[in-house]
């Protein structure tokens, strides 16, 4: 990653929708884990979610974790993890679909575009594997091309990068993981964007797409009730 943390760096954490406490930078633990020094009185159960903000960083970087276990007895301490458990697997704030796509990507105001390829979108982000980085913040410009729709060229942000080659392409060159937040997307991408993705999502999502539906059914209706007769209707009904 391009944004790191340092021992004693501030950082924001988020906890559930309201609480929001400060904390510190203690240490890394291994792959995905970090210690905080933690003002909080109360210890988190494990699992809870935790967004935690760089907020010196230019963007602001975001990180979403998870308590990893209770702390009962060392309350200066916090514990997080990166969704090591799929329970907890809360990350991405929307749809995410594979797209595998070639394309190229530039800084604004330049000229030459490099070669890229889409390995993942969502309706504000993409992910890409380029052939050359770009630091955190940079603007850039890439082509988006969706099947059945034109062209468009579409200005995102650099929201994360590797530092190292993930792979390489067909003619050996290396490759790096860039992550890109869509801004100022015109209108009629977004349609057509919007359709792309629903059609990827019943693909790859059913089963989840049922699940998040399966609670919205129709309610089942009470049998209807035959309406009570008038006095003037059972006197006259009467043997």
């Amino acid at each position: 990653m391009t944004v790191k943390l340092k021992q004693n760096d501030p950082v924001q954490l988020t906890i559930g929708t309201i609480r929001r406490e400060n904390a510190r930078v203690k240490e890394w633990i291994d792959n995905g884990c970090i210690c905080l020094s933690f003002g909080g009185r109360i210890a988190l159960r494990p699992g809870t979610k935790v967004l935690l903000e760089i907020p010196n960083s230019t963007p602001r970087a975001f990180y979403y974790l998870q308590a990893m276990e209770s702390l009962e007895h060392v309350k200066t301490e916090l514990r997080l993890s990166r969704n090591t458990n799929s329970q907890f697997d809360q990350r991405r704030r929307s749809w995410r679909v594979p797209y595998s796509s070639k394309t190229g990507i530039r800084s604004k105001g330049s000229q030459q575009y490099i070669d890229a390829e889409f390995n993942n979108i969502s309706m504000n982000a993409a992910y890409l594997l380029a052939s050359n980085t770009f630091e955190v913040g940079t603007l850039v410009e890439l082509r988006l091309i969706l099947p059945e729709y034109p062209e468009h060229t579409l200005t995102a942000r650099v929201m994360r990068t590797s530092d190292t080659a993930l792979d390489k392409d067909a003619s050996g060159n290396a490759r790096y993981g860039v992550l890109l937040q869509f801004e100022n997307m015109p209108k009629i991408v977004v349609r057509y964007l919007t359709y792309f993705m629903w059609q990827q999502i019943r693909k790859t999502h059913l089963q989840q797409l049922k699940m998040v539906f399966a609670s919205t059914g129709r309610k089942k209706r009470k049998p209807a009730q035959a309406p009570k007769e008038t006095k003037n209707e059972q006197q006259q009904n009467a043997p």
